[in-house]
């Protein structure tokens, strides 16, 4: 019901299922969490979510962290929502590429586009990183799409990640198959290039949803040091060189 944009009917849902087991695991009262947020019941989400606030490994753990920074930011309290994200959040292991543009992602599948927003606005006054790792674009300088794809097509990109720090290297054909490595991730499909953005359409990652990222010419950048561009998507931040 969230996801389709009827909210309101997800609470009588919830109801009935906190009724019938009135002794519910931890699970279901994140989903309660949620199902309040959504519904701009922010206080009651607040003292659902606390329950569960510090439960350890659960798939969920990092939901319910980031569900009570949102609901705190939305309540106004800036200091505590941005707390939980810097200590308790983006602390968890698998939280390192967690940011905005994965969260986008993520949650496409809202069927109304200002749920999505809505939830995005709660992160963003949170402190929420927007891209991978925080990275920031500072003084580097953004490629148009005509420069991107000068870079791209039939070229070999190595470097290294940011926020694994593992060497990567990516292949892209002079058509737009592209071939991307690193330590534990290998991937194969196709590239574009939309409004100055490079894109990629992977089959197999997560819901098979195309993503889109930026590409940066670093100033300071030099080939042997393999970092004169940076790739950033949302699920790493690349810098690198051309191989020859």
């Amino acid at each position: 019901m969230i996801y389709a944009g009827r909210a309101s009917e997800a609470v009588p849902a919830m109801e009935t299922a906190l009724r019938l087991e009135p002794n519910p695991p931890h699970y279901y009262l994140y989903v309660w969490g949620r199902v309040l947020f959504m519904n701009g019941r922010y206080e009651q989400a607040l003292a659902v979510l606390g329950k569960v606030r510090e439960e350890q490994d659960r798939s969920y753990v990092g939901g319910v962290r980031l569900f009570l920074a949102m609901t705190l930011a939305e309540l106004g309290r800036l200091d505590e929502a941005r707390r939980i994200v810097r200590e308790d959040f983006l602390r968890l292991p698998f939280a390192r590429w967690w940011s905005i543009a994965y969260l986008r992602h993520i949650w496409a599948h809202h069927k109304r586009e200002e749920d999505l927003e809505r939830l995005l606005s709660a992160l963003r006054k949170a402190s929420f990183p927007e891209w991978p790792g925080g990275f920031d674009a500072g003084e580097l300088e953004r490629l148009d799409g005509v420069a991107i794809g000068n870079l791209l097509f039939g070229k070999v990109w190595w470097g290294q990640s940011q926020v694994t720090y593992d060497v990567f290297a990516q292949k892209t054909t002079d058509g737009s198959d592209v071939e991307y490595r690193h330590q534990g991730r290998f991937w194969r499909g196709t590239v574009s290039i939309e409004e100055n953005s490079l894109c990629y359409d992977i089959p197999g990652l997560p819901l098979s949803r195309r993503f889109c990222g930026r590409v940066y010419r670093n100033p300071g950048g030099t080939p042997d040091e393999r970092n004169e561009y940076v790739l950033v998507d949302m699920f790493d931040v690349n810098h690198f060189s051309l191989k020859e």
